[in-house]
Order: structure tokens, then sequence, then C-alpha cells
């Protein structure tokens, strides 16, 4: 897969922890479109949130959303998985890229550097921007 490929369309979510206490997963028809429905106050909108700023890179934004962990899946076989270690930090994974991130460490500017890395198969230096620290 090189940078221009896309990643496809998103065909596995799962959370847990939202709100603290709501875990759940679902698979999405590629064919169809998929309807989110529930009472007033039981995540519809925080759910496209979170799956909002895991594409856009927007890392601050998805530190403040309640939830513990994302997972997400895509039909030609990335995956992509959050897990918040700290109320500051995240640990992100990439399929095999495994990154830490720190709130202290960035700026308020998304990047996508993740998806980057993912779809080029290369290591990706960030020493110089001090956003992102693989492990």
């Amino acid at each position: 897969m090189n940078a221009t490929e896309p990643l496809g369309h998103l065909s596995e979510l799962g959370i847990t922890g939202l709100f603290g206490n709501y875990d759940f997963s679902f698979r999405l028809d590629l064919k169809e479109p998929t309807l989110l429905t529930g009472t007033n106050g039981s995540g519809k909108s925080t759910v496209l949130r979170i799956i909002n700023a895991v594409g856009t890179g927007a890392w601050g934004t998805l530190m403040r959303m309640p939830f513990r962990s994302a997972s997400l899946s895509f039909e030609h076989g990335q995956n992509f998985s959050v897990l918040r270690v700290a109320p500051k930090q995240l640990e992100v994974r990439l399929n095999d890229n495994l990154f830490h991130i720190d709130r202290d460490d960035f700026d308020q500017s998304p990047v996508s550097i993740l998806w980057v890395a993912a779809r080029t198969n290369t290591v990706v230096d960030t020493s110089n921007t001090m956003k992102y620290s693989e492990c």
C-alpha cells in the first residue's frame, strides 16, 4: 500500500469505557449505510467525534473525549487502536507501529503522521517535531 492508496471504508469499530462505563463494538456493512440510534446522551455524537478525531489526527480533541480505548478496522486490512494510558497520554497503534502521544509534546495543530507511516510502510523520524515518539 502506498501513500496515495485509500485505507478503504471503516469496517469495524469498538469503544471501551465510553462515559466511564459503556463498552460496545459493531461491524459496518461496506455496501449499505450504517445508522446510529439511541436515546439522548447515549453517545452517538461522541462516537462520531472519536472517529473524526482519529481520522484527522486531532489528538488534543481525542484526549478530551470520555473513553478508555477505541479500535478501528478498515476494509483493506489496516487496524488502528487508541488506549488512554493517562489523562494526557495516549498509546496509539497503527498495524505494527506503536506510538505514545503526550499532550505536552505537541501544539494545537493536528497532524496525521501516523496515517502517512502506515500507508508508506516507512519509519517516520519525529525527533525534530516533538509531536510523537515511536516505541
